[in-house]
């Protein structure tokens, strides 16, 4: 897939998390998803922390509802919205 396809391709996923309202993001280092991190990392609205394992991801995303933020972690290929509401 050529760069631009897969850039648009994260921006779409970026945008996604914005518009839900994701204001912290949670996500373990993978490869083959690297473009996305690299677009929520450079998004000012989203508060990006890199973590080394999925159990910590909840706890970050835990802590967040607690201070009243949406909140997303990506476990196993998918994302999981956590929500303060």
């Amino acid at each position: 897939m050529p760069n631009s396809a897969i850039t648009a391709r994260a921006d779409a996923i970026v945008a996604e998390l914005i518009s839900a309202g994701i204001s912290v993001a949670a996500t373990l280092p993978e490869s083959w998803l690297g473009a996305v991190l690299d677009q929520v990392d450079r998004e000012p609205s989203i508060r990006h922390i890199r973590v080394a394992r999925e159990d910590d991801g909840a706890a970050v995303c835990a802590g967040a509802a607690l201070a009243a933020k949406r909140s997303g972690s990506r476990r196993t290929r998918r994302w999981v919205l956590l929500s303060s509401l």
